[in-house]
């Protein structure tokens, strides 16, 4: 006995759990590049079947270098944002007041 199978279309491919994976790697990649830090090696991994059948990212390797250059950069914009908050504080003292009670 055949059977007839029905035609396909674009949804086929619609994989929504893939999409929001892609979209939140991608904010991950964005905020960390806005620090300084680049992962050349991050990889979005598709969910095995026989694990916990979700999306996973790999982070990659990194060097002993490229590792203590992201560090650096990190330290660094955070120092910056520590002294930016700090003179903001002096700038306000009454919000840094009302802060502390």
């Amino acid at each position: 006995m055949h059977r007839e199978l029905l035609p396909l279309d674009a949804s086929f491919f619609d994989d929504e759990d893939r999409e929001e994976a892609e979209a939140a790697g991608l904010a991950f990649l964005n905020v960390l590049r806005r620090i300084g830090v680049e992962l050349a090696d991050f990889r979005l991994l598709a969910p095995c079947e026989n694990c916990d059948n979700e999306w996973t990212f790999s982070l990659g390797q990194e060097s002993l270098q490229g590792l203590a250059t992201m560090t650096r950069n990190v330290v660094h914009r955070l120092d910056m944002l520590e002294a930016i908050h700090n003179q903001w504080l002096i700038d306000h003292p009454q919000v840094a007041e009302a802060d502390d009670s």
